[in-house]
């Protein structure tokens, strides 16, 4: 579901290793004006029913999440 959302580039899962690596745009700004930040991505698979939470932020656009359910 994420990977459809407007601003977002990429989304890697890997359900058994218990990581992601999501890749946004960090100039999109929404309808609302709300921005893609590593918070917004982790509460959004959070709303998918997995537990997430930011494990590192690398040198690009991309999170690394831990990820769990």
């Amino acid at each position: 579901m994420l990977k459809n959302q407007p601003g977002i580039i990429s989304v890697q899962v890997a359900l058994l290793a218990e990581r992601g690596v999501v890749e946004y745009d960090e100039g999109f700004v929404a309808e609302d004006g709300t921005r893609w930040d590593s918070a917004r991505v982790a509460e959004e698979i959070e709303d998918c029913g997995f537990d997430a939470e930011v494990v590192e932020r690398g040198r690009s656009q991309n999170v690394e999440l831990r990820v769990y359910g």
